[in-house]
């Protein structure tokens, strides 16, 4: 992840994925994403994705009582604050480096992933939906820590 909008309920970053096609050894991405609460519901409302693709999808990140009746209005976003999960959705924009390529041989990032990062480990399921995609492909992330800093700042 590149940044985080809290306020907004909003981020960006990149995924690399290896291995993913025969011609293309690494694939690198940039995404946009949306923070479940109020203002982005768990109904997704758009990207081909139905109420029924959107059950399917967050009752398998999560299992628990959590997202009892989160399809209507009147859940209670507020209690996702208390949550050891966060839930997002995230969208590919385009491949870098040159954003200007539209199609991948073997790959489509026409789709989008419902996400959800458990905040006690840092681990992130993720599950990638298009209509026309195998169903439940699943994303497993797990935080690595850098041997050494990325970002510096001189004083």
């Amino acid at each position: 992840m590149q940044s985080v909008q809290a306020a907004e309920k909003w981020l960006c970053g990149y995924l690399k994925m290896d291995n993913l096609t025969k011609t293309n050894a690494s694939l690198l991405t940039y995404f946009e994403g949306e923070i479940i609460s109020r203002l982005y519901p768990f109904i997704t409302g758009k990207w081909d994705a139905s109420v029924e693709t959107d059950i399917a999808h967050w009752t398998k990140i999560a299992t628990d009582s959590l997202l009892d009746n989160f399809e209507e209005d009147s859940f209670d976003y507020s209690q996702l604050e208390k949550s050891d999960l966060i839930f997002m959705r995230w969208k590919e924009k385009f491949l870098l480096p040159d954003p200007r390529v539209k199609e991948v041989d073997g790959a489509s990032y026409a789709g989008f992933y419902y996400i959800g990062l458990r905040k006690s480990t840092g681990e992130i399921t993720g599950f990638y939906y298009h209509f026309d995609s195998e169903k439940f492909q699943n994303l497993q992330l797990k935080y690595q820590p850098e041997d050494a800093p990325s970002v510096f700042q001189l004083r």
